[in-house]
């Protein structure tokens, strides 16, 4: 008597596999991992042939769809022709990790960076620039790809970037939402290689100081460039009394009670950040400060008259009485400017 139970073909079960194996994968598989399944060379070669459902988007790494390839397809191909899946092996750093994360501006970087370790054969190639390293990190997982740690993704991305503005704009926007501290990626800078590290170390050294905008470090360099007596960035004004934060002004000289604003919702994460930084401005003067506002696109253009303005202010307040019941201290760890 037959069996009443249909049995499942070879055929049957390794297209099966392979398919749930795909889907898991955003729709990108390696070679490697249908040969495991017992897919047959064949078939890869006629699903992958010219005007086949499968294309090939890294050596040995096959897209089974016949549209352009997603954002996150790309990073699983890039892992996966790196030789890692599930297991590990290689990690997404730069602004591909930092996009699993959630940051919003990242410097512009179109390729795929992945940390492979130093005994790898790998290369660059298509999308997909490999960084062979000593210093291989932990793995993260985020949305099922293989990370660096967050601070490690952030300063490879900044060594990648020739933009200073756009090394700033990540840095203080990881320091604002609390990603992580200015003394983290001070020690990934000091730990990390020298090379392409310029912009990397020169936006952890305004981050440290207290710096948390491009806009801002723009103004400290024009500070530095006019020999103007350097100001407390981003320091914390609180109510002696209840410890409560009253402000957190852009740049604060304690000796003439003098702040200077940026003000600008360009060059901050938040719209509110342009409303709040009028009700500090009543706050600031209600208390007794002498306050200062300047535009990032003067601070730009005529960072010069900006100094002149900003040594004239602190003549005319040398020796202002500190506001009874206001206390500062550095920078907090993760102060927004609000």
């Amino acid at each position: 008597m037959k069996s009443p139970h249909k049995h499942t073909s070879a055929e049957e079960y390794y297209t099966a596999a392979a398919n749930t194996l795909i889907r898991l994968q955003d729709h990108v598989v390696a070679h490697r991992q249908l040969a495991e399944l017992g897919f047959p060379e064949r078939v890869i070669r006629k699903r992958t042939t010219t005007g086949g459902p499968w294309q090939r988007i890294l050596p040995s790494t096959y897209l089974t769809q016949t549209g352009p390839p997603s954002r996150h397809q790309l990073m699983r191909s890039a892992l996966l022709y790196c030789g890692s899946d599930h297991t590990g092996g290689a990690l997404l750093t730069g602004t591909a990790a930092l996009d699993l994360y959630g940051v919003r501006r990242l410097p512009r970087q179109s390729r795929i960076h992945v940390l492979v370790p130093c005994d790898s054969l790998r290369t660059s190639t298509g999308h997909v620039v490999i960084e062979r390293t000593s210093r291989m990190p932990g793995q993260v997982t985020r949305s099922g790809m293989a990370c660096a740690p967050f601070v490690r993704a952030l300063i490879d991305a900044a060594r990648r970037s020739e933009d200073v503005d756009e090394v700033r704009a990540a840095l203080a926007e990881a320091v604002q939402r609390r990603f992580c501290t200015p003394a983290q990626i001070l020690e990934e800078v000091a730990n990390g290689p020298m090379r392409r590290s310029r912009l990397a170390q020169q936006v952890a050294l305004e981050i440290g100081e207290g710096v948390r905008s491009p806009a801002e470090a723009w103004m400290r360099e024009a500070l530095i460039r006019f020999r103007v007596p350097a100001p407390r960035w981003n320091a914390v004004l609180r109510d002696s009394a209840t410890a409560r934060i009253v402000a957190v002004p852009d740049a604060l000289w304690v000796g003439s009670c003098l702040v200077a604003e940026v003000d600008s919702a360009d060059y901050h994460l938040s719209p509110k950040d342009w409303r709040q930084t009028q009700q500090r401005h009543a706050m600031l003067t209600a208390l007794g400060f002498a306050v200062l506002h300047f535009a990032p696109t003067r601070i730009k253009e005529d960072p010069e008259a900006v100094c002149v303005q900003v040594t004239d202010a602190l003549a005319a307040n040398a020796g202002r009485p500190w506001p009874r019941g206001i206390t500062v201290t550095r920078a907090d760890a993760f102060s927004n400017g609000t």
